[in-house]
């Protein structure tokens, strides 16, 4: 099954420069803590990797006072805006709800952020998001899983 984040910082370190933390998966099933994924941002900064800090609106503010805390780097880290409503649904969110959050986003981390933004991208609805400001780029899940449709998306960056 899918198992996001079952490994350590140093079992990734020589196969990998970026990991995702903070996943929704994670947070619901190990019942992960603001706490635990600003602790493995450290971790994962330590170890010369780029933490991707998984957000969805209802933990986001915490979520960055908590990185802000343990003092962590923001500008070493990418954050992906991932509504639980949207991911896997084939419903992404609005482009207007992912401009709101990604400005919100930007205004915590004081502009030192990089954002994406991940919830049912597919090659349909990808330039929505990624021309949007404030957002670098997106995090692709269950699109990435069908190379036929993957590789539409890699197409429509060429």
């Amino acid at each position: 099954g899918k198992h996001t984040g079952d490994i350590t910082a140093q079992m990734l370190s020589e196969l990998t420069t970026h990991c995702l933390i903070g996943h929704s998966e994670r947070r619901s099933f190990n019942k992960e803590t603001s706490q635990d994924v600003a602790q493995q941002a450290k971790l994962l900064l330590e170890d010369n990797i780029i933490p991707i800090v998984c957000v969805d609106t209802p933990y986001l503010d915490e979520q960055i006072k908590e990185l802000f805390r343990q003092e962590v780097t923001l500008n070493r880290c990418i954050f992906a805006y991932e509504p639980v409503s949207a991911i896997g649904s084939g419903q992404p969110e609005s482009p207007e709800g992912v401009k709101k959050v990604a400005a919100k986003i930007a205004l915590l981390t004081n502009e030192d952020a990089t954002i994406l933004y991940g919830g049912s991208v597919s090659p349909e609805n990808v330039l929505n998001f990624t021309n949007l400001p404030g957002i670098s780029g997106v995090l692709v899940g269950t699109s990435s899983l069908e190379p036929t449709t993957f590789n539409k998306l890699i197409e429509l960056f060429k």
